[in-house]
């Protein structure tokens, strides 16, 4: 069960959140009358919090637990979503990429290996591989979802950042109930 969650929590958290981000690129730097450099200012943000949310990482596993670290991961990458959706500017958009890299963190290839690592006596190599491959899964889905959403009307990114956010809503109920610390 930890695994089959790992592996949803990939595939959705990376594949819908990360990979399909190219997708956004035009509709989003049309629709804010911005040059695309200033919309990265975006990723640059996401990476930034990334790297420092994981140097911590140690520390807050220790005082908090995986779980409530991934329902907080949840929790921001919908947040993220939600705050891309009604993003009137880049520096609101920024906001976005500070919770996307902080729900990134407690969510995708750190937490995964934590996890995989306690719960996990024997193949840790071969799960992390096949958790890690639902990314692949998950942004070939969320292309398919997503690319006809956002390019379904002017504003229809807009809808499809709010579906992702449903979306992780349905990985936060599955986490909720199902996930152990141990």
């Amino acid at each position: 069960i930890i695994v089959a969650l790992s592996f949803l929590m990939v595939m959705v958290c990376l594949g819908f959140c990360s990979s399909p981000k190219s997708l956004f690129i035009v509709p989003v730097t049309e629709a804010l009358d911005v040059k695309r450099s200033a919309l990265s200012v975006n990723d640059s943000l996401r990476f930034i919090t990334s790297a420092v949310v994981n140097v911590f990482f140690g520390l807050l596993i220790s005082k908090f637990g995986a779980k409530k670290l991934i329902l907080a991961g949840l929790i921001s990458l919908m947040a993220s979503q939600l705050v891309y959706s009604v993003a009137d500017n880049v520096y609101v958009y920024a906001i976005g990429g500070i919770l996307l890299g902080l729900g990134l963190c407690w969510t995708t290839t750190t937490m995964v290996g934590y996890v995989v690592n306690r719960w996990c006596a024997s193949n840790k190599g071969t799960i992390m591989g096949a958790i890690l491959a639902s990314n692949g899964i998950g942004a070939a889905i969320a292309t398919m979802i997503v690319s006809p959403i956002i390019n379904g009307s002017a504003t229809g990114y807009q809808d499809a950042y709010r579906l992702v956010a449903l979306i992780l809503v349905a990985v936060f109920v599955l986490v909720m109930i199902f996930f152990r610390n141990s």
